[in-house]
């Protein structure tokens, strides 16, 4: 019978869903704002439920900031070089 992952196990699994998500440039260039609230909201979650800490949230939250701004950034310089 399968034991469940550990605390640390499911942390590195919420962080690794995230970076996943983060290194997702097409779904960031589809919709940023939508992908990067929905990273955010799951990383909030996470948080909520002790499966990360209160710094790792903070991290990734900035990280997710970075995200859009990139993305809103390479849309524009998309736009304006056509």
């Amino acid at each position: 019978m399968p034991t469940a992952p550990s605390a640390e196990e499911r942390r590195a699994m919420v962080l690794a869903d995230f970076q996943e998500g983060i290194n997702d440039q097409a779904a960031l260039l589809r919709n940023p704002e939508a992908h990067t609230s929905a990273l955010t909201d799951r990383v909030k979650a996470a948080e909520a439920k002790d499966l990360i800490s209160a710094e790792d949230l903070r991290e990734h939250l900035e990280w997710a900031d970075a995200a859009l701004a990139w993305a809103i950034e390479e849309l524009l310089n998309r736009e304006l070089n056509q």
